[in-house]
């Protein structure tokens, strides 16, 4: 097995920090419509969202209803902000892990492949 070399990390730590500044920026309002940096932010956690799309309805809907939050209120309580970062961090450090393991899973199908023309003694 691979360790994760500095490089990962950093790449990791940042994509999971565009992430999570992109939360960041809009969960804080209320109503507005649909932002360009929501877009971007689902966009850029494509295929965990995708998967765990009702998951993250459920996780995110409790947190609204224990917090006692309201969007007629105009006013988005901080545990859920906090929450919708969190929640959208980790969805973002599973994509990279899941895309790291993809990667090693093809690169060793690739390796352990007989090359074509290649004489074999």
């Amino acid at each position: 097995m691979h360790k994760p070399t500095a490089r990962w990390y950093v790449g990791t730590a940042t994509y999971v920090g565009l992430i999570a500044a992109l939360t960041w920026q809009w969960s804080g309002r209320s109503g507005g419509g649909f932002s360009l940096a929501e877009a971007a932010t689902f966009v850029l956690l494509l295929p965990a969202m995708l998967v765990l799309i009702p998951v993250t309805y459920v996780v995110l809907a409790g947190v609204w209803a224990v917090s006692g939050g309201s969007v007629d209120q105009g006013i988005v309580p901080p545990v859920v902000i906090v929450s919708y970062v969190v929640w959208f961090a980790l969805l973002a450090l599973t994509n990279a892990v899941l895309l790291t393991a993809a990667v090693r899973v093809l690169h060793t199908r690739r390796s352990s492949r007989p090359r074509d023309g290649l004489a074999t003694s």
